[in-house]
């Protein structure tokens, strides 16, 4: 997100439009990287299910 409002927040004359263009290109690239890995991170249905089935419950103490 930093790189696509950078141009406007540094001190400076730096808001050209091949700076900008450049910001906005990364800034969505870096956005859909890390989309991608949140979705890799995420359990799907059927783990989450299989997960449930097959952990025993908590029987607690010693014995």
């Amino acid at each position: 997100m930093w790189t696509i409002i950078a141009p406007w927040a540094v001190a400076g004359d730096v808001s050209t439009t091949k700076t900008i263009v450049n910001n906005v290109i990364v800034g969505i690239i870096g956005l859909l990287l890390a989309l991608a890995a949140a979705a890799i991170g995420r359990p799907t249905d059927r783990e989450q299910s299989a997960a449930g089935r097959m952990s025993a419950p908590y029987a607690g103490g010693r014995g």
